[in-house]
């Protein structure tokens, strides 16, 4: 409910002013905005180890989110957490199900309550499942100075032994500073 108000000069007289007002429902109504999966690249497993990871989606309108995937080796789980636009997945893989695993994670809304406008997004992704996994190497970047106000921008460079897909990340960021995982 939305109230309004006028207010006269009451004649110049400021103990004379006077104020009427009414209300309304106000409504707004928006389009319907897609999901869309956040960067989730490849993983590697460890056979008898659990993988673990968590995967996030945006959605504009915060529609309900339904958790979904294909091509699930057999006992992986992927679903929703009690955090929205949260699910994950786990899945603890056997000396039977090593080499490469394409799998396919989708999320869809409910369409603003309209099934006709149901959106949805999807990622896909290999998980490479093999008997030991090594750490990659992250190559140095060396003391960085600049001049306040100017900026800064460092080319990451890191290598794996396994040949494994690399999202880059970074603690403690000075304020005003962003970093970008993709590139």
């Amino acid at each position: 409910v939305l109230t309004v108000y006028a207010t006269d000069d009451g004649n110049g007289d400021p103990n004379a002013v006077l104020t009427g007002s009414t209300q309304f429902v106000f409504t707004a109504e928006s389009n319907n905005a897609q999901p869309e999966f956040k960067t989730v690249g490849n993983k590697a497993a460890v056979i008898d180890q659990e993988l673990y990871f968590n995967v996030q989606v945006d959605d504009l309108d915060q529609d309900d989110l339904t958790f979904s995937a294909t091509s699930l080796p057999t006992g992986a789980t992927f679903g929703a957490t009690g955090t929205y636009g949260v699910a994950e997945f786990r899945w603890t893989p056997t000396a039977s199900q090593t080499g490469v695993h394409a799998i396919t994670l989708h999320v869809r809304d409910n369409g603003n309550g309209n099934p006709d406008n149901v959106l949805a997004d999807s990622v896909e992704l290999q998980i490479a499942v093999r008997a030991a996994n090594a750490p990659p190497v992250l190559q140095p970047i060396g003391a960085k100075q600049v001049a306040e106000g100017s900026q800064l921008r460092i080319a990451l460079a890191a290598t794996d032994t396994d040949a494994d897909s690399l999202i880059y990340t970074a603690d403690e960021l000075p304020t005003g500073a962003t970093f970008d995982s993709a590139t």
